[in-house]
């Protein structure tokens, strides 16, 4: 099959999605396609239990804490297009003895919560709250436009606040180069607080830079976190639905083999099939930066080809494990439900592992061993969006942070071991009875990840969230402003500016950059497609 449109999008995932619906949306005729059956990548959400089909599973990204700070939603109106979402209530650590310590949007109630393990972490994290907010406004500020076409009177006013506050340039310099065990162990002296923001770590809690791990507190309590209807997933069926909207087309099992070159521009694809799909303005890779250089080939300049494939992605070793359990009655946390007169604890997302057993889990994995203790975190979906999992039941996604990105021996032999062991560890805090009311599960490891999304070890932000990987220096220099050497070829998803997961903004970036270059639809004949693929649509209802 040989077909022209005028700009194909390499992955099905928000951003790949989102990308499209600017592009359909300014009159282009837009083709997404996706290598899987589903689309979604790692905001799929979909019944991926035999054993329980009422269950909805979301492997990989769970909750909305950049979607809407983004404004994508608002701008594309997905609310039109079915979008919806819940408040969460935030993130409670469970200590062994029973007790809770709660982090809720309100900073002075959780301040109060804190006050009850140590009144001197409930004051300095006030303040660190205080400078967060500040430092919050300049870091997502930059997060949320253009690498390298800031407005300038917005970048005149963060440096003046940088210049004007020793505070916030001491945090952030801090931040900035401190590792997250020195910033927690100097900053905070109870072990309730220490284990609720090491839980919180991603990748090593050694590396250089991951002192931003005191911030990741900071946008719970300024825009809140959101729980989508239907899981994340709701998110990308909103996301279609609007590409769909303006003439645009989605495509599932279409993985591609080849991006066509002729004189150093992208003309189009080529699919696994043999299929052909030429390109009359441009292609959108919204896929792991990693794998461009090989759908390119030697038309790709060598130089920038080996810094992508070479980009770092779970650099330390360390990955995540889901385990998403799927219960036929509901758990009742025995040890803390009775403890908190404030809150139904089956609404926040739930934490277990003190400091100390996480630097030993990180410690493990860096050796590429599965820890003998998992830190672990338990998301009852349905507890707030009862959609997700039938009345009277459960759907808990299990979720540990500190797993090895490739065990010894790889994860073929390690990967039943380790989910057995992160329920049996989670049970006792879950339900005694979790093993007699589990109806089956869902495992994703660091290996499942990379090959269902197409990334190297599984990285859950394509390129590792490092302070030498912002900007337009992500995924690398030379291509961190969404284009690349080859011409209307250009770069999307969350290995691109900004590393915000969830946000949709790397789509949205990558099209407006199109969008300058190229221009809008010249020739209205995309304009036309949309109302007839629209009328289309209307009679076949």
């Amino acid at each position: 099959m040989n077909e022209t449109v005028d700009v194909v999008v390499i992955g099905g995932g928000h951003n790949g999605l989102t990308a499209g619906c600017y592009l359909a949306r300014a009159g282009h005729s837009v083709l997404v396609l996706e290598k899987e059956s589903r689309l979604g990548g790692m905001a799929m959400s979909a019944p991926l239990i035999p054993q329980a089909p009422g269950h909805l599973v979301s492997p990989c990204a769970f909750e909305d804490l950049f979607f809407r700070i983004g404004g994508v939603a608002d701008d594309l109106g997905l609310a039109a297009h079915g979008f919806r979402e819940h408040e969460s209530d935030g993130w409670m650590w469970l200590a062994p003895s029973g007790d809770s310590l709660w982090i809720q949007r309100d900073v002075d109630k959780t301040v109060q919560d804190i006050a009850r393990f140590s009144t001197v972490d409930a004051a300095r994290y006030r303040e660190l709250m205080q400078v967060a907010f500040r430092c919050v406004d300049i870091f997502y500020g930059y997060l949320t436009s253009h690498p390298t076409r800031t407005d300038k009177r917005q970048l005149a006013s963060w440096m003046k606040t940088l210049v004007t506050d020793r505070t916030l340039r001491s945090t952030l310099a801090d931040m900035c180069t401190a590792n997250a065990v020195d910033m927690l162990a100097g900053t905070f002296e109870s072990e309730a607080v220490r284990s609720i923001f090491a839980n919180t770590i991603l990748g090593s809690p050694f590396a250089d830079g991951n002192g931003f791990t005191l911030m990741n507190t900071t946008l719970l309590h300024r825009s809140g976190i959101g729980r989508p209807v239907g899981g994340m997933g709701g998110i990308v069926s909103a996301l279609d639905r609007c590409l769909h909207s303006h003439g645009g087309e989605s495509r599932v099992d279409a993985q591609v083999a080849h991006v066509t070159t002729v004189g150093g521009e992208a003309r189009g694809v080529v699919l696994a099939n043999g299929d052909e799909i030429a390109a009359r303005v441009g292609v959108i890779a919204a896929c792991p930066p990693q794998a461009v250089p090989r759908l390119v080939g030697h038309a790709f300049p060598q130089r920038i080809a080996e810094r992508l494939c070479s980009a770092p992605d779970d650099a330390w070793g360390i990955g995540q494990l889901t385990v998403t359990v799927a219960l036929s009655e509901q758990v009742e946390l025995p040890l803390h439900a009775s403890g908190r007169d404030d809150v139904d604890v089956r609404r926040p997302t739930l934490m277990a592992g003190t400091f100390d057993s996480i630097i030993a889990a990180a410690r493990e994995s860096m050796l590429g061993q599965v820890p003998a203790q998992l830190p672990w975190w338990a998301t009852i979906f349905n507890a707030i969006d009862t959609t997700q999992a039938p009345e009277g039941q459960d759907v808990i996604d299990l979720y540990s942070p500190m797993v090895p990105s490739m065990p010894h021996g790889g994860w073929s032999g390690a990967r039943a071991d380790a989910a057995d062991r992160l329920v049996e560890q989670a049970a006792p805090l879950l339900s005694t009875r979790l093993a007699e009311m589990e109806l089956g599960r869902h495992i994703e490891t660091p290996a499942d990840r990379a090959e269902r999304v197409g990334t190297t070890n599984g990285c859950i932000y394509h390129v590792d969230f490092l302070p030498t990987r912002v900007g337009p220096l992500r995924p690398v220099r030379g291509v961190g402003q969404y284009r690349t050497p080859i011409g209307g070829l250009y770069l999307s998803g969350v290995g691109t500016h900004p590393p915000a997961g969830v946000s949709g903004l790397n789509g949205k970036l990558t099209a407006e950059t199109l969008l300058r270059d190229r221009g809008p639809s010249a020739t209205g004949i995309g304009r036309a497609r949309r109302v007839l693929a629209s009328a289309s649509a209307s009679l076949r209802r």
